[in-house]
């Protein structure tokens, strides 16, 4: 599956993605990555093993906040103005538009990329601010029911409904 997919997408000339942030033309195939980690959870995961799960969570986190929080588009039309930084952008991980963001956040050099830096409106920093809530509250929920283990014997919970 992943050799058609890349194969096709390979054929493209924006092969990369363009301007988009992530994987976007791979995005089919992130749930097939997750199933080694669904295996490894099953199966019992050390100390160690949560530990790096979590560092990943955490790194994914951050990379998506980035991505919302630093503007896109000044590092994209600086790195595709000449065929050399392209290349760079392209091929060098230290041009990577990760690294670029962090760095960028790290050092303040844009206001946060939010509707209500652009547009003077309140109600549009009050709608962001409790998407923001809402997604903490939805991922605290799915993370604590992730995490509750069945005693041992008892079969686990149906899902749309009780055992009596």
């Amino acid at each position: 599956m992943l050799t058609c997919y890349l194969l096709f997408h390979a054929r493209l000339n924006y092969w990369w993605g363009g301007g988009a942030w992530g994987p976007r033309y791979a995005a089919g195939l992130l749930p097939f990555c997750l199933f080694g980690l669904a295996a490894m959870i099953e199966g019992g995961m050390s100390r160690q093993g949560w530990a790096a799960a979590a560092a990943v969570a955490a790194l994914s986190v951050f990379v998506q906040v980035e991505s919302v929080l630093v503007p896109y588009v000044p590092y994209a039309a600086r790195m595709e103005a000449s065929e050399t930084l392209f290349n760079q952008l392209l091929w060098d991980p230290a041009y990577s538009p990760v690294v670029a963001q962090a760095r960028s956040l790290l050092h303040r050099e844009y206001p946060f990329d939010l509707a209500s830096t652009y547009f003077a409106s309140s109600r549009l920093a009050w709608l962001q601010a409790s998407e923001l809530v809402a997604a903490l509250i939805v991922g605290t929920v799915g993370i604590r029911r992730a995490c509750r283990t069945t005693p041992a014997g008892d079969p686990p919970p149906p899902a749309g409904g009780s055992l009596t």
